[in-house]
C-alpha cells in the first residue's frame, strides 16, 4: 500500500500539469488577444537582435579603421602652429567652419586622434543617439502627454538613427572619416541640443531649466553656424517653424532678437573667412549649364537616397497613423492649425532641399555636391518629413476608427516590418563585406604607419607598397589555404572605411612627407 501510494500521487501530478497544458494551448488557439501578446513579445527580441546586427558593424569596424591624407594635413598643422595659432591659420587659409576647426584640434592635439583612430566614431555615433533620445523623450514628455513608453521612446531614437544611416550615401564620410565625420555628424549632435533646448523653453515649468536653456540656444545657434554651409540654411528653416508656430509670442522678443544676433554674427563670421576665398580660387567655375545639371543630379540622389529605403515609408505610415491617433491629446490650437502648419512645413522642406543644394553647386562652382554633405540634406529632409507625416495624420478630419481597434495587430505589423525593414537593405551587405575585409584592410595600414615610423625615426625614404600589392602579398603569407569565397568577399576594400588611401595623389603624398617628416615617400607598384 505504501508503494502504491506514491505512484498514485505522481500520476494525479500528471494529470494536473496535463490539464493545465491542455488548457493554455486551447486559451493559445482561441484567445487572439493571448496570442497576439505572445507573437508580439516574441517579435519584441527579435527587433533588439535586428538592431544588434543593424549597429554591430558599426560598433567593430571603427577599430579596424585608419586616418586619411586629410586627416595628415589637419595633424601636420595643428603641430606646425599650435592650438590657437592653428585657429587662425585654418580660417585664413582653409575654411571658416570656426567650431569644425575647434573641435577637430581637440582630437589632434597631441597626435591623440592617429593613436586612438576608432574613438570618434563611437563619440559621434554614441553622442547622436543620446541626442536624438532626449528628443525625442521631450516632445513624448511634454508635447505628446507620455503617449509613448520609455522602451518606445528608445526604439524610435534606434531607428531615427538607423534611418539616417540607411539613407546616407556615403556612410563613411558620415561616421568613420574624421574630417568629414567632425563637420557634419558632430554638427548634427550639436543641432538636436538646440532643438531639446527649444522644447525645454517652451514647455519646461521649471524657471532654472528656462534660463539655463535661454542663455544657451543664442550660443548653441552661434556655434551651429560654425560646422557647415548647410547647418545655416537648416537653422533658418527651423527659426521659420518656431516663428509660424507661435513659440517666441510665449518666450518674448528678446529671445528672437538674441538669437538673430548671434545668428547673424556667426554667419558672417562663417561665411566671410578668408579660407573661404583662397579655396575658391583654387577652383575654376563652370558654366550655367554645368551648374543646373549638377543641381539636379544631386537634388535627385538625396530624393532617391531617402525613399528607396522601405525602413523610411514603414516609419512615415506609422507616425500618419500614430498622428490620427493622438489628435485627441493634443492641444485644441494644435489641432485647428494643422492644414496651415502642414502646408508651410511642405513648403520649407522644398525650400531647404532647393537652398542647401544651390548653395553646395555654387560654392563648388557647378560641380556635383559631395556624398558627405547630401548625408546632412537626408538626415534634415527625414526629420522634415516624419513632422509631415504626424501633422498629416493630426490634420486628417477622418478619424481611423478601425486603428484602434486594431492597435494590437498594427503593432504586431509594425514590429515585423520593422524587423524586415531593418535587415533588408544595402546597408546590411556592404556594412558585412566591410566587416569581412576590414581585417586585411587594417594589416595593411598597420604595415605601413609603422614603415612611416620607422623611416621617420631613421631619417630616412618610406618605402612602402600600394594597397593592392600589399594585400597579394599579405594573402599569400597568411590566408594561403582560405576558402576562396572568404577571399574573394575579403580582398574587396572595406566600402566603410577606405575613403581614400591617398597613394594616387601626390598633395597627399606630399602631407604624409611633411608630417612623418621623412625624406621622400617610395610607392612599390
Amino acid at each position: 500500500m505504501a508503494g502504491i501510494l506514491p505512484i498514485i500521487a505522481k500520476g494525479f501530478q500528471f494529470c494536473v500539469i496535463f490539464l493545465r497544458s491542455f488548457t493554455v494551448m486551447r486559451e493559445f488557439f482561441t484567445d487572439r488577444f493571448f496570442i497576439l501578446s505572445k507573437v508580439k513579445l516574441a517579435l519584441k527580441v527579435i527587433v533588439i537582435i535586428s538592431l544588434l546586427l543593424f549597429f554591430g558593424p558599426l560598433l567593430i569596424l571603427p577599430f579596424f579603421n585608419h586616418a586619411t591624407a586629410d586627416d595628415y594635413f589637419y595633424g601636420l598643422h595643428l603641430s606646425e602652429n599650435g592650438f590657437i595659432q592653428y585657429q587662425y591659420y585654418i580660417y585664413h587659409n582653409w575654411t571658416g567652419r570656426f567650431s569644425t576647426t575647434f573641435l577637430s584640434s581637440i582630437f589632434l592635439k597631441n597626435n591623440f586622434l592617429f593613436d586612438h583612430y576608432y574613438l570618434h566614431s563611437l563619440v559621434f555615433l554614441a553622442g547622436n543617439f543620446i541626442a536624438s533620445f532626449l528628443f525625442f523623450y521631450s516632445l513624448n514628455q511634454f508635447f505628446l502627454e507620455k503617449a509613448f513608453k520609455f522602451f518606445q521612446v528608445v526604439l524610435l531614437a534606434l531607428v531615427f538613427v538607423a534611418l539616417v544611416i540607411v539613407c546616407a550615401p556615403d556612410t563613411s564620410g558620415l561616421i568613420f572619416w574624421f574630417s568629414s565625420a567632425v563637420v557634419y555628424y558632430a554638427g548634427l549632435i550639436f543641432f538636436q541640443i538646440e532643438l531639446l533646448l527649444f522644447v525645454l523653453s517652451y514647455y519646461s515649468a521649471n524657471a532654472i531649466i528656462k534660463t539655463v536653456c535661454y542663455i544657451l540656444l543664442p550660443l548653441l545657434v552661434f556655434i551651429n553656424n560654425g560646422f557647415s554651409e548647410v547647418m545655416l540654411v537648416m537653422q533658418l528653416i527651423i527659426f521659420s517653424w518656431l516663428y509660424v508656430a507661435g513659440f517666441f509670442k510665449k518666450t518674448g522678443k528678446w529671445l528672437l532678437y538674441t538669437i538673430a544676433l548671434f545668428f547673424v554674427a556667426s554667419f558672417m563670421l562663417s561665411i566671410t573667412a578668408p579660407g573661404n576665398f583662397l579655396r575658391a580660387d583654387s577652383i575654376p567655375a563652370l558654366n550655367i549649364a554645368n551648374i543646373i545639371a549638377a543641381g539636379l543630379y544631386s537634388g535627385l540622389q538625396a530624393i532617391s537616397s531617402i525613399f528607396k529605403n522601405p525602413l523610411v515609408w514603414l516609419v512615415l505610415i506609422f507616425l500618419y497613423l500614430r498622428g490620427n491617433y493622438a489628435k485627441h491629446f493634443l492641444p485644441a490650437s494644435f489641432q485647428h492649425k494643422a492644414i496651415y502648419y502642414l502646408r508651410f512645413l511642405s513648403l520649407a522642406l522644398f525650400a531647404f532641399l532647393l537652398l542647401s543644394i544651390c548653395a553646395g553647386v555654387i560654392g563648388l562652382k557647378g560641380r556635383i555636391v559631395p556624398d558627405r554633405l547630401i548625408n546632412v540634406v537626408c538626415w534634415f529632409c527625414l526629420l522634415m518629413l516624419c513632422m509631415v507625416a504626424f501633422i498629416s495624420g493630426v490634420a486628417t478630419r477622418t478619424n481611423l476608427s478601425w486603428f484602434k481597434h486594431y492597435s494590437k495587430e498594427l503593432s504586431v505589423a509594425c514590429y515585423a516590418g520593422l524587423i524586415v525593414c531593418l535587415c533588408c537593405n544595402d546597408y546590411f551587405n556592404t556594412a558585412y563585406k566591410s566587416v569581412l575585409s576590414a581585417p586585411l584592410y587594417n594589416d595593411i595600414l598597420k604595415e605601413r604607419e609603422a614603415i612611416f615610423k620607422n623611416a621617420s625615426k631613421n631619417k630616412t625614404t618610406a618605402s612602402v607598397e600600394s594597397y593592392e600589392v600589399a594585400l597579394k602579398k599579405i594573402i599569400s603569407l597568411k590566408h594561403p589555404n582560405s576558402s576562396t569565397t572568404y577571399m574573394k568577399w575579403a580582398q574587396q576594400k572595406p566600402i566603410f572605411l577606405l575613403n581614400d588611401n591617398g597613394e594616387n595623389d601626390e598633395a597627399a603624398i606630399k602631407t604624409l612627407q611633411m608630417f612623418y617628416k621623412v625624406d621622400s615617400v617610395n610607392i612599390h607598384r
